[in-house]
């Protein structure tokens, strides 16, 4: 875990957090994920076998002001930022200043969502081979689970919104999939701890079926 240092200036946002105050806030976090979600902790260890996982809190992230949109980028994983000599793997998550303040289980679920969504498409060569739409899907999918094995309360307003843009937005084609091809499924989305497993197991066949 490394922090970016703090550029002189003044700050239009929130005051960002000192590095070594951050680097223990996701140490903590990664802990919690660590010890509370098996699911975690079995992908994790593969991903820990194949390469680093490295977190990098930077506080200029995202570069631009976009406190108030409906939207707002609170991490990132992006393996191009640290590539091996040898050709081999890396998982670097940038952690950004508007969730590094967030209670630890929830920094914990945020974290999920890049090692556990984006972090095993990338140990299973998937990155490039999906739309943007459906990686996120996936993500956000295995990121519901582990916002379960975490007892994370569901009705704070980032959850909500999550959720929604989730079914709506992401997995909209999975959606629609399941709609269209397996209609009996759909009310798998009418509940209020989905059935991840089973879920993965239709969004698999729904990639297979392009």
């Amino acid at each position: 875990m490394l922090a970016l240092s703090l550029p002189p200036g003044k700050w239009i946002y929130e005051p960002p957090l000192d590095g070594e105050a951050a680097i223990k806030n996701i140490q903590k976090a990664f802990d919690v994920l660590w010890e509370k979600s098996k699911f975690a902790r079995s992908l994790l260890i593969k991903m820990g076998k194949s390469g680093p996982i490295i977190i990098i809190y930077n506080p200029k992230f995202p570069q631009r002001p976009d406190i108030g949109k409906k939207m707002i980028t609170f991490a990132l994983f992006k393996p191009s930022i640290l590539v091996r000599k040898d050709g081999g793997k890396t998982y670097p998550v940038v952690i950004g200043r508007h969730v590094i303040n967030w209670p630890t289980a929830e920094l914990a679920w945020a974290l999920g969502h890049e090692l556990i969504g984006h972090g095993v498409q990338h140990l299973q060569n998937r990155l490039g081979s999906y739309k943007i739409e459906d990686l996120e899907c996936e993500a956000f999918l295995r990121q519901e689970l582990i916002l379960q094995e975490l007892g994370i309360w569901k009705n704070t307003e980032v959850v909500v919104r999550v959720r929604r843009q989730m079914e709506n937005k992401w997995c909209k084609g999975l959606r629609d999939y399941i709609t269209n091809k397996e209609p009996d499924k759909i009310r798998l989305w009418d509940v209020r701890n989905l059935d991840v497993p089973q879920l993965l197991r239709i969004f698999f066949r729904y990639q297979a079926s392009k």
